[in-house]
Parts: structure tokens; C-alpha cells; sequence
């Protein structure tokens, strides 16, 4: 009983709390690199920002190698095993190093053979794997409850980033020099990221027993494997846009988009706070339901608010943001409206299923989606219904996940 009335009563204020703290951070990234991209595409319009978003969707999926899912899987491990909090952070930093040196040289040669379009690539690889260390040393912040730390790093990173990579592009308005800015302000994100946490956190040692290090990959399995396939989510379908319907529709896409995933960190910044709390109720039946109503009613006015966000500024968006050239944007608006909203109910089931350690459960969805996806982007392409078809074909993918997530996650909690 005094588990339950500390999981939600006294936590729930916490939890707002949290939320604030991490919603500053939030908001400024969300700002700043909205407007970034919206900046982007007018300096660069649709078949420049098609090849823009192009490269950093190739370079997402190359940097997805040197996490493999790390961060989700701190959160939930280091909640679970306090104890074991630094050896854990110790074996994932020790693992992610090694990858990414892995990654990046694979990537450079690579640029080296093709050049042209593999420069860019390979420098958001490298901008890519810097932003993913940065969220990987405040992910063990958010472990042990410490969110207020990132909320004013990432303020000030995130108007610094915006400003140098947006003052590159508008004098360049050359894609290899804003590849370069936009790896450059990473690189120097995460260097100040490491400055400012090593006063305040124990920074993970490198461990040079191999086995350990395997160890840790192995028990994780399950979450790089779900990390693996939202990052695939998430990235191919921008690759096969550009592919099968050309850099301009690329463009077109990833405009409307770019505002939807901007949104959709509100999810995230949810699922931060309230995976340890869910992991450390999940043993008290009262308590873990306590903390769902909790999550649910969150997503729910995140799902709601954000949608409506989307449809009511799209317009605004595209006329004062992109300009003409992206005037076939107009159209798109309700149906990402739509995915916004679809997404943000299947993240507040798939929290608990992360809390619960149904990974495996995550994945499998995850890569039905995926499948599901490629096969009506494919057909979309086909009809000739042009980037509305792949819009309805995500919306479709986003309702299944719901779907699946909700009837998963309500069956396990029956058995609390």
C-alpha cells in the first residue's frame, strides 16, 4: 500500500516536474531545429532538400550501429539495477566507441570510392554518431532521475547549432558545406556535453574485458533489435521516396515531416520520465496502473494538442516557411495531422511494453510495420499516388503498431 500511494501521489508531482525540466529541452530542439529544416529546405527547395534529407537518412542508418539501442536500454537497466548502474554504463560506452570507429571508417571509405554524395552522407554519419554519444551520457542522467542538467544544455546547444548551421546555409546554400557546419556543431556539442557532465556524473570507464562488453550487447539484444527497426521506420521510407519517386518528392515528404517528428519529441521526452517509473512499479499491481492512468492521460492531450498543432500551422508552414516550391505540401497536412496523432497513442502503450522488458514482443511489430510499409510505398508508387499515398501508407503502419501495442500491453497488465 505504501508503494502505491508513493507511486502516485507524491511521484505524480515529481513526474511533472520531470516533465518540465525535460520539456525545456525539448522545446528548444524542437524550435530550433524545425526551424532549421524549414530554413533548409527554402535556401536549398525540394530537390536540394530531397538530396539533403537523403543523406541524413543514409547516415541515420549508419549511426543506428554505433548505439544499437543503448539508450532505452540504460534507462530501463540502471532503474532496474542501481547497484550495477556504473558497470552497466561502463560496458555500453565501452561497446558504442568501439562500433562507432567501426562505422565511421566503413563510411569513409565508402565516400572515398563514390565521392560526390558520399561526402555528405559521411559527415552526417559522423554528425549522427556525436548527437547520439551526447543522448547516450544524459540518457544515464535521466536513469538516476537527473533531468534539469539537459534541459539547459540542450537550450543553449540547440540555439547555437541553429544559428551556425543556419548562417552557413543561407550564405552558402551548398549541401556539402552545410553537411560540414551541421557535423562540425555536433561534434562540438558533444565535447561540451562531456565538460559539463563530468562534474556531475561519474563518466563511463572504458572496459577492455571483451567478454563484458559482449555480455552487455547480448543481454540487449531485444532492445537494438526494436531500436533497430524504428530507426529503419522511420529513415527507409524517406530513402525509398527518393528512390522511386525522385529528390523533389523526397523534398516534399520530409517537409511535412520534419514538423510531425519535431512534434513527436513531446513522446519522447514522456517515455524519459516514466520508463523507471513504470519499471519500478511494475511489481505492485495498484501501483503500475496508478502510473499508466498517469502516462495515459499525457499521450492522450500530447496525441490530441499535437495533431491539431500540425493540421491548424501546416498551411502557415508551408506558405511563410518553405515558400511556393513546396505549395503541393498543402495537401499532405491532414493526413500527417492524422500520423501524428496515431504515433503518440502507440508510444503511451509502448512504454509499458519497454517497462514490462516485452522487447521482443516490440520487435516483432516493429518489423511487421516495416515490412507492411515498404510493401504499400511500393504499391503507392505503382498507383501513381504520388507522396499522399505514402503519407496514408505510415498512417496505415502507425495504426497497426497502436493496434498491436495496445492489445499486448493490456493483456500483461492484467497480470500484475
Amino acid at each position: 500500500m505504501q508503494l502505491t500511494q508513493s507511486m502516485a501521489t507524491m511521484p505524480a508531482r515529481r513526474a511533472l516536474a520531470d516533465l518540465a525540466s525535460n520539456g525545456v529541452s525539448v522545446v528548444a530542439r524542437l524550435s530550433a531545429g524545425v526551424v532549421l529544416f524549414v530554413a533548409v529546405g527554402r535556401f536549398l527547395g525540394p530537390q536540394g532538400f530531397g538530396e539533403f534529407v537523403f543523406s541524413m537518412a543514409v547516415g541515420s542508418l549508419l549511426a543506428f550501429f554505433c548505439g544499437l539501442g543503448f539508450n532505452q536500454q540504460v534507462l530501463r537497466e540502471v532503474a532496474a539495477n542501481p547497484a550495477k548502474a556504473q558497470d552497466i554504463a561502463d560496458a555500453l560506452a565501452s561497446a558504442r566507441l568501439l562500433l562507432s570507429l567501426c562505422v565511421f571508417a566503413a563510411s569513409a571509405v565508402v565516400a572515398a570510392s563514390i565521392g560526390g554524395l558520399g561526402w555528405v552522407v559521411c559527415l552526417f554519419t559522423l554528425a549522427l554518431m556525436c548527437d547520439g554519444a551526447v543522448e547516450f551520457l544524459f540518457a544515464l542522467m535521466k536513469a538516476k532521475g537527473r533531468y534539469e542538467i539537459e534541459a539547459r544544455f540542450a537550450t543553449l546547444s540547440s540555439l547555437g547549432h541553429f544559428a551556425f548551421v543556419g548562417l552557413v546555409a543561407y550564405f552558402s546554400r551548398n549541401l556539402l558545406s552545410i553537411a560540414a557546419a551541421f557535423c562540425f556543431s555536433r561534434m562540438v556539442q558533444l565535447l561540451m556535453a562531456t565538460i559539463v557532465l563530468r562534474t556531475r556524473l561519474a563518466l563511463p570507464r572504458l572496459n577492455s574485458k571483451a567478454a563484458v562488453v559482449a555480455s552487455e550487447i547480448r543481454a540487449g539484444w531485444a532492445y537494438a533489435f526494436d531500436a533497430g527497426l524504428q530507426v529503419a521506420a522511420s529513415q527507409l521510407d524517406t530513402i525509398l521516396v527518393r528512390m522511386l519517386l525522385g529528390a523533389p518528392a523526397a523534398g516534399i515528404y520530409q517537409a511535412g515531416m520534419r514538423v510531425v517528428v519535431g512534434f513527436q519529441n513531446f513522446s519522447v521526452v514522456a517515455g524519459n520520465v516514466f520508463v523507471p517509473r513504470l519499471t519500478r512499479s511494475a511489481q505492485d499491481r495498484d501501483a503500475w496502473q496508478a502510473v499508466c492512468r498517469q502516462s495515459q492521460r499525457l499521450y492522450l492531450v500530447l496525441a490530441c494538442a499535437g495533431g491539431l498543432a500540425v493540421w491548424a500551422l501546416g498551411w502557415f508552414v508551408t506558405r511563410y516557411g518553405y515558400g511556393v516550391e513546396f505549395a503541393s505540401l498543402q495537401d499532405l497536412w491532414p493526413w500527417l495531422a492524422a500520423l501524428m496523432a496515431l504515433r503518440m497513442l502507440g508510444a503511451s502503450y509502448g512504454i509499458q511494453l519497454t517497462a514490462l522488458g516485452a522487447q521482443s514482443f516490440r520487435s516483432l511489430v516493429n518489423l511487421a510495420m516495416l515490412l507492411g510499409i515498404v510493401v504499400l510505398i511500393l504499391a503507392a508508387a505503382h498507383l501513381g499516388w504520388g507522396v499522399m499515398g505514402v503519407v496514408a501508407a505510415m498512417c496505415v503502419g502507425s495504426f497497426f503498431v497502436l493496434w498491436a501495442y495496445r492489445m499486448r500491453a493490456r493483456r500483461l497488465g492484467e497480470t500484475r
